[in-house]
């Protein structure tokens, strides 16, 4: 089974220059910033992907394969980005200036959990001021590396199995019924205390990766059946 769609590589481009034009001015592109959402659909399947081909491994194995190939694509660039903006903020920016989260924000950033502190804060991804933090935008790479914890945890069984009927069917209602769960509470908190509480945090965007998930196990599925 291939493991690069060029298909989802260009779907990808679009959710990037999205969010691009959105920030750049929001009257260009209204509601640009769904290409956030895309794109952890597209690295759920990713992901997904990366992982399909590893099989007949132990779980050990498994696990340092994955997290040696995530390491090694995310850490030098994250790091080269995090210490050229700490260093520009620290010789440019005025100490507390607009935004007293930042210096939090920027030291949750290099462990992956920025996504948690903004999550805190009074200041909404949408406030005036949050534009003048400069890691604001770590915190969708936040939900994506506590994704990245349990993705192979979740993904090792359909893995391992799915070349069995019954095992590779269970794998995917499970990772469907979790989907919908996601979902649902999304939807609950977001009616009844508003969409600022499920913006950051993984538990409210499971769904959307899930759904990533589920659309590479249906294309395995298809390729099986064609076989």
């Amino acid at each position: 089974m291939p493991t690069y769609f060029s298909h989802v590589d260009g779907l990808r481009a679009f959710a990037v220059v999205a969010v691009i034009i959105y920030h750049i001015n929001p009257s260009f592109l209204h509601g640009g910033f769904v290409g956030v959402d895309v794109f952890f659909v597209i690295s759920g399947f990713v992901v997904t992907a990366s992982l399909a081909n590893h099989k007949g491994e132990s779980l050990t194995a498994f696990l340092g394969l994955f997290y040696a190939r995530r390491l090694a694509r995310i850490v030098p660039p994250l790091m080269a980005v995090l210490v050229a903006t700490t260093f520009a903020y620290v010789l440019l920016v005025p100490h507390a200036w607009l935004s007293n989260a930042t210096e939090s924000v920027a030291q949750a950033a290099f462990w992956g959990f920025s996504n948690w502190i903004l999550d805190s804060q009074s200041e909404t991804y949408f406030a005036p001021r949050a534009e003048f933090n400069p890691y604001t935008h770590t915190w969708s790479l936040g939900v994506e590396e506590q994704y990245y914890l349990i993705a192979p945890l979740l993904l090792f069984g359909w893995v391992r199995w799915r070349k069995r009927p019954l095992p590779r069917r269970l794998a995917v209602t499970a990772m469907t019924l979790l989907a919908l769960a996601s979902f649902l509470a999304c939807m609950r908190i977001a009616t009844h205390y508003g969409s600022q509480f499920v913006f950051y945090q993984i538990t409210f965007r499971f769904w959307e990766l899930a759904a990533g998930v589920i659309w590479f196990q249906w294309t395995a599925e298809r390729c099986v059946a064609l076989a």
